[in-house]
């Protein structure tokens, strides 16, 4: 709150604004094609990030990246399912 110097009912209010357009997703309910073509994607990138591409597509949603590192490795695969913050800034 000293950085925003928003009051604790205006930061719990945005704090509700954000999650409300969040989807959270079990990651027990991805299916096994979908981690397996995530793990083949990130495997040589940055392992950590499976969860993320297998959700994506498994929802068939693009995936949101400030990782250019990651959208670079994914797109030199053929995996164009994503979006980075720069395109993002530039596609309104």
């Amino acid at each position: 709150m000293r950085y925003t110097k928003l009051s604790t009912a205006d930061i719990s209010e945005l704090y509700y604004l954000i999650l409300k357009r969040i989807t959270f997703v079990n990651e027990d309910l991805i299916g096994t094609p979908a981690l397996q073509q995530a793990y083949e994607l990130v495997q040589s990138v940055d392992l950590k990030d499976l969860p993320f591409v297998a959700t994506a597509i498994h929802l068939q949603v693009p995936l949101w990246t400030g990782d250019l590192t990651l959208a670079n490795g994914l797109r030199a695969k053929g995996f164009s399912l994503l979006r980075t913050t720069p395109e993002l800034n530039t596609s309104a």
